[in-house]
């Protein structure tokens, strides 16, 4: 699988009340590096983790019509699980709509409601629980903008998943895309990109809120390239964040910020050597679970006119020591990934992803992979 890279020494900008502070991070990761193991040992072990859960949990298909159906999100509801993700013809076209849809038992679904804009590509939803309401957070792209340098982040609401409506936020920059929400029940975390500028690299922010509309940065990625940035909090307060890079060899960026409320730009930094897209994080006991695509280096494919069934959602363990491992391949394949994750009223860890391994591209499907207790490691 490969190991984590050391970084000793950072610089950050975190921006608050328009005054530009640096920060340098001097603390020695306390991550360390396994990719110099020996490469059959270590494939060995990834195999015996591998063949522990194989079997150990099912996957379903959930949601197939024909269309590009993408990007999901998922949050516990009362006595359901909801699942959002986008309905189009195209991974990258005009006519993004939300679909909402919901379920009991992980089997059987169904549809609650759809959120379209006309003239609007709706992207990237995803949904947080906030215990008295539903909130939903996407990316819009007006279909006048043929290159798609501007996106416009979105908020819905409701009160029952069924009848949602439009709520305007403060504090974000023109163009971003809030892509991620994290909510602790007390404050929200969000992750947002933007290019500075067409044809220029674009950036991650971190941004929290009180009340999930008012929104105020914090800690900005100076990496260039940087751009889905997934999040998750532990119970000490600490934020972990997994950060897609847009550019070869495409790994992804772990950071852990001990405070993000007081210093938030001291922090530690890793690079993960694969490469992973559509990153998802989960914080569990000792170490964070990752989900997103995976494929090998050595890939010289065109995504989008080829996309290689090399292509895979994986599920990979990254310990508070510096372990990784591969647990699982949910079953994919070309276009797919994009996690979201929820607990089923019976305690079953439900897991949201699409692909397009039993279709012909564009088209892609929504599937769930169902854990039982017990299967996954312990959450905190």
């Amino acid at each position: 699988m490969g190991g984590v890279s050391k970084i000793i020494l950072m610089e950050y900008c975190i921006k608050r009340k328009g005054i530009f502070l640096f920060w340098f991070v001097f603390s020695i990761i306390l991550i360390t590096g396994v990719s110099a193991e020996n490469p059959s040992q270590n494939t060995s072990r990834e195999q015996e983790r591998a063949d522990r859960l194989d079997g150990k949990f099912q996957t379903r298909l959930v949601w197939s019509d024909g269309k590009h159906n993408a990007f999901t999100g998922a949050a516990s509801w009362k006595e359901n699980v909801i699942i959002v993700f986008r309905h189009a013809e195209h991974h990258v076209s005009f006519d993004g709509q939300i679909k909402i849809i919901a379920t009991k038992d992980g089997k059987d679904f169904s549809e609650w409601a759809t959120i379209s804009i006309p003239g609007k590509d709706l992207r990237d939803p995803k949904i947080i629980n906030t215990g008295n309401e539903l909130k939903i957070y996407a990316g819009a792209v007006d279909e006048k903008d043929i290159k798609r340098w501007h996106t416009e982040p979105r908020l819905f609401t409701s009160e029952n998943g069924k009848d949602w409506k439009q709520i305007p936020m403060k504090g974000l920059p023109a163009d971003c895309w809030l892509w991620f929400t994290e909510y602790t029940g007390d404050i929200y975390y969000g992750s947002a990109y933007h290019r500075v500028a067409p044809n220029r690299p674009s950036q991650a922010t971190l941004y929290k809120s009180k009340d999930g509309i008012h929104w105020e940065p914090f800690f900005t990625v100076t990496e260039k390239h940087s751009n889905e940035v997934a999040l998750d909090t532990d119970n000490e307060g600490r934020l972990y964040a997994l950060i897609r890079q847009e550019k070869p060899p495409y790994h992804p960026l772990y950071i852990k910020i001990a405070d993000p409320e007081g210093k938030p730009g001291l922090c530690e930094v890793a690079w993960l050597d694969f490469p992973l897209q559509g990153p998802f994080l989960k914080r569990m006991k000792d170490g964070c679970l990752i989900i997103g695509r995976r494929w090998e280096d050595s890939e010289k494919d065109t995504f989008f006119t080829n996309p290689s069934p090399n292509r895979r959602v994986e599920m990979i363990w990254l310990g508070d020591e510096g372990d990784i491992e591969r647990l699982c391949t949910l079953k994919s394949g070309g276009d797919c990934s994009y996690a979201g994750w929820a607990t089923l009223p019976k305690g079953d860890t439900l897991v949201s992803y699409y692909s397009g391994h039993e279709t012909n591209y564009p088209q892609s499907n929504i599937y769930v992979a169902i854990f039982p207790p017990g299967v996954l490691p312990p959450e905190e």
